[in-house]
């Protein structure tokens, strides 16, 4: 039997959880925060969801299999990695003047470079881990099959 109260506070608290998740992304690169936390939150908004609905519907909701999404993220990590190396001839991850400075209000800004790449890759591929484990290990109690393509 599903819990009325937990289903409506799921639906309610994943989208926050996910808003939270991209702001703890974005801050991260410049103060406490990024990828890994913000992966981990994600992954959590989802794997809640998956908790209470079940895990192919959190797989519906997600339009993409968590192995792609660690695929996207560990190919968007890497060529990240490689800006400085191509642009500039610097060492691998390095990110030294490779700044794009976006200002979005008169005292907000928005810096924009390969480190930012890097955190996004980071923060996909923790969240796509995570909900590939979980997920896996909820189909394999129950006794569900899903393959992935």
């Amino acid at each position: 039997m599903r819990s009325i109260i937990l289903s409506s506070m799921i639906k309610a608290l994943m989208p926050l959880m996910a808003v939270a998740s991209v702001f703890l992304l974005l801050r991260g690169h410049d103060e406490p925060g990024g990828g890994f936390i913000g992966g981990l939150l994600l992954a959590t908004g989802l794997v809640g969801y998956a908790v209470v609905f079940g895990p192919v519907a959190a797989r519906t909701l997600l339009h993409v299999t968590p192995r792609m999404v660690v695929t996207i993220g560990l190919a968007i990590a890497v060529i990240s990695g490689w800006i400085g190396w191509v642009i500039a001839g610097d060492p691998f991850l390095t990110s030294r003047g490779h700044w794009v400075t976006i200002h979005l209000t008169a005292e907000s800004y928005l810096k924009i470079g390969p480190s930012l790449g890097f955190d996004i890759g980071v923060y996909l591929l923790v969240a796509g881990s995570v909900m590939t484990f979980v997920f896996h290990m909820m189909e394999a109690d129950s006794g569900i099959e899903v393959r992935e393509s």
